[in-house]
């Protein structure tokens, strides 16, 4: 599931940006939105990565869960392959929560470091923009 309130967030920053972007401040801006736009995308496509991971590992996550409870409720001539098997589904599934997290930590990692690459560019490129209208008022 996409984080609403931080898609939402990142698109209510790049929004200001898009809205002046049209004007004609030359090659300079087009370049700050070239790389805006794809560190944005990389920002999206991790996103994307990490739900397609998390969907993959809640899958299996699911089917050991249910392996484990299906055992439970055998009958006794089974109890003997249920005591094998337990150990081992347990340990599958603290094997895949510990993906799981792990899969967290590493998006956190990856998309701190694009958001704050992120902020510096739009940062920079308002820099800019206020610069080229100071020169478009002084001129007139």
């Amino acid at each position: 599931m996409i984080n609403h309130y931080e898609q939402n967030g990142l698109e209510t920053i790049l929004s200001p940006f898009n809205s002046y972007s049209s004007l004609n401040t030359g090659i300079n801006n087009d370049q700050q939105k070239f790389t805006i736009d794809s560190i944005y995308q990389e920002i999206k496509d991790r996103e994307y990565i990490k739900q397609n991971n998390l969907s993959s590992i809640n899958g299996s996550l699911q089917d050991k869960c249910s392996d484990l409870l299906n055992f439970r409720e055998l009958t006794r001539p089974y109890i003997d392959t249920f005591t094998k098997e337990k150990p081992f589904l347990e340990k599958e599934i603290l094997k895949l929560e510990q993906e799981k997290r792990k899969e967290y930590v590493t998006f956190w990692k990856d998309i701190i470091f694009l958001k704050i690459r992120l902020f510096y560019e739009l940062n920079k490129s308002n820099k800019t923009q206020k610069r080229m209208e100071l020169l478009n008022d002084a001129s007139k």
